[in-house]
């Protein structure tokens, strides 16, 4: 309960945390924060894991499409963003003599169709469990 309140907490309040900035002043805000909603967030929980758990009659159906979705963010949609992260930092880029970046327009592509790849499947996944 305790690492899902907390990322709950960084998630609604993480501008007020930015502004405190890190350590003892971070752990100080977020305490008061955390005693000012810990009754709403705990019991928002349970009331959301609850009303999952009698709303969901087959834990399969859940399980398959958390499934569904997270490899196809894993397979296809992390590795192109990160290509193209590697590609707009010019880390993939190979110079020639000259120095000036070549290749880099092809992995861009690459990585942009592999990106677009797994958006299309998450759609997919997404459209074929609520046509279901």
């Amino acid at each position: 309960m305790f690492p899902l309140r907390t990322c709950l907490i960084e998630l609604l309040w993480g501008k007020q945390l930015a502004a405190a900035g890190s350590g003892a002043a971070k752990a100080a805000v977020t305490a008061q924060i955390e005693a000012r909603h810990y009754p709403l967030l705990t019991y928002g929980i349970l009331a959301s894991t609850l009303a999952t758990a009698v709303l969901v009659p087959d834990i399969w159906a859940a399980l398959s499409i958390v499934g569904d979705l997270a490899s196809t963010m894993q397979a296809f949609v992390v590795p192109g963003l990160i290509g193209l992260a590697l590609v707009a930092g010019k880390h993939l880029a190979t110079t020639d003599v000259e120095g000036s970046a070549k290749g880099s327009g092809l992995q861009r592509v690459m990585a942009l169709l592999v990106l677009g790849l797994g958006v299309a499947l998450f759609g997919n996944g997404i459209l074929q469990r609520v046509m279901a």
